[in-house]
């Protein structure tokens, strides 16, 4: 399994670390965090990047999936749209086909959550993925331990055979 985010303020590291954690009696388990490869605090080049994804420069970092059978992806969804980071990263893997992706939309709004997943399920289709699922949580409620756990177990559900 691989688990791939990106984290503006630390928050979705969190979680994303916590998630891997709990899935380690699942198989081995690979994290991998997305960085800007000249910084993320440029306030001019995110608002630039968020229109334009695919001008985004990111850290090298591993991008052939074919050894994976899973990819949990965080998307922190702010303003109801993906992060660039993980639209570009998504732009760069190869053999996603196979993929089963688990994607954990971490939100404020609800309504922004819905069209991040509306956004990130477009993407999908265009690249070849068709196997996704959705796994919702709200900044609000996972900061609670009991939160975090049920989280963990929702995604455990959706690593079983359909």
């Amino acid at each position: 399994m691989l688990v791939v985010y990106y984290s503006h303020a630390g928050l979705t590291a969190s979680v994303m670390h916590k998630i891997a954690d709990s899935l380690e009696d699942k198989g081995k388990v690979s994290i991998v965090e997305l960085e800007y490869l000249h910084g993320r605090y440029n306030p001019i080049a995110r608002v630039v990047f968020r229109a334009f994804p695919w001008i985004v420069r990111l850290e090298p970092t591993l991008n052939d999936l074919k050894d994976f059978d899973v990819l949990i992806l965080g998307v922190s969804v702010l303003g109801g749209a993906p992060p660039p980071p993980v639209v570009k990263y998504l732009s760069l893997c190869k053999n996603v086909s196979h993929l089963k992706i688990i994607c954990v939309y971490l939100y404020g709004l609800e309504f922004n959550a819905h069209k991040c997943i509306k956004t990130m399920v477009k993407y999908f289709s265009r690249i070849g993925i068709n196997n996704s699922y959705t796994v919702l949580a709200s900044w609000g409620v996972i900061q609670r331990e009991e939160s975090l756990e049920q989280l963990c177990l929702e995604i455990k559900s959706k690593l079983q055979p359909a």
